[in-house]
């Protein structure tokens, strides 16, 4: 199964040579979010599925701080949207456990699922976990 990836511009060099995101990207939580399309009628399914068998593995994974999942009222999208400590555990995770969670739910989807990374500005929700990161 293949991902479509999008990820922020990369940001030039400044006049002392050091890349002004550097130390930014240190300082953020990271959140990739995933959009898939929903085979008909599957949504309850895919609740109890990733509670049992993905959430267990992203707790598990170093860097994990939450997951949001969130289901269109047609229950014919779901974008789920998970926080890490940094772009470099989100990274880690992409490549070594997003596979496995991909095929669990490939038996959810139709067609394939768009994959977009962001850095977290600003949260309320992880208030505790961003702060440390500041």
């Amino acid at each position: 199964m293949n991902f479509r990836s999008c990820g922020s511009e990369e940001k030039t060099e400044g006049i002392s040579g050091i890349a002004p995101h550097q130390k930014e990207r240190k300082a953020y939580m990271f959140a990739r979010e995933v959009v898939l399309q929903l085979k008909p009628n599957v949504v309850n399914e895919l609740a109890v599925t990733f509670e049992k068998e993905i959430l267990p593995l992203l707790r598990r994974q170093k860097g994990f701080l939450d997951e949001l999942m969130l289901v269109t009222p047609e229950k014919r999208e779901v974008e789920a949207i998970s926080l890490w400590e940094s772009k470099e555990y989100a990274e880690t995770y992409n490549r070594e456990l997003y596979p496995q969670i991909e095929k669990i739910m490939g038996r959810f989807i139709e067609g394939i699922p768009v994959v977009k990374k962001f850095e977290a500005k600003y949260s309320t929700f992880h208030k505790a976990a961003f702060a440390t990161t500041h």
